[in-house]
């Protein structure tokens, strides 16, 4: 039998330890997507739009209201009102809707807790729209027995939310922190943040934080660097 030899030179030796390192770091970044995913975090450029909202303060002599255009269109789709002191609902227009349920015949927008995570998309529930029966969607109502709405008492919670633009449907949230005794004799909300998917269809969704998994599997991911820089 034959025996061979196989001589490397200094270029060859080079090469080689280029492509072994090539390889690692691949299965690294590999490793780093798979934590990600994981997670829930995805490594694609997000299509999400976030803006300011408004305040409101309550009267006790009319009702005060305001409306929030969320894709600059000129056309109104989510509005919000205080109906006296610690009276607060909100109403979809245009085919907007908020996520929630239908309770004795009122319908209560859903407070989302962000520790807990959440997502609004096609399967939520919506109502408190013009194109739903109930119309409106209570938040707060502070002289109900026992008082009605996710807000009531005083929350500083999210809500979820659909509106369209032409004939295609946007998913979104907002935080909204409201105050039952601003004053003696009025009542407030502030609209914190407001954020929705510009991808018709698509859900948003909102990872808790912080998220242990993505804190397990950054670790992890310096870990394999520590590793390699080692070698």
């Amino acid at each position: 039998m034959k025996s061979f030899k196989i001589y490397f030179n200094n270029n060859n030796s080079m090469k080689i330890k280029n492509i072994l390192k090539s390889r690692r770091e691949t299965m690294h970044a590999g490793l780093f997507v798979s934590a990600c995913m994981v997670a829930g975090m995805t490594t694609a450029e997000s299509a999400l739009v976030s803006m300011g909202g408004p305040s409101l303060t309550s009267s006790t002599t009319v009702a005060n209201s305001v409306n929030v255009d969320l894709d600059g269109n000129l056309a109104n789709d989510l509005l919000f009102v205080f109906f006296g002191q610690g009276n607060l609902v909100a109403q979809g227009l245009g085919g907007a809707g908020f996520a929630g349920a239908v309770n004795g015949g009122s319908f209560i927008v859903t407070a989302y807790d962000e520790t807990a995570g959440f997502t609004v998309g096609p399967s939520t529930n919506f109502g408190g729209g013009q194109g739903f029966s109930p119309a409106f969607g209570d938040l707060a109502a502070e002289a109900s027995t026992p008082a009605l709405g996710e807000w009531a008492g005083g929350e500083d919670a999210y809500f979820g939310f659909v509106f369209k633009n032409g004939s295609d449907d946007h998913y979104g949230y907002g935080r909204l922190v409201y105050n039952p005794t601003e004053t003696t004799d009025t009542s407030s909300m502030n609209i914190v943040e407001l954020v929705y998917e510009s991808t018709p269809g698509l859900a948003v969704t909102v990872v808790p934080e912080p998220s242990a998994v993505l804190l397990g599997g950054l670790g992890f991911f310096g870990m394999l660097l520590r590793r390699k820089r080692a070698i």
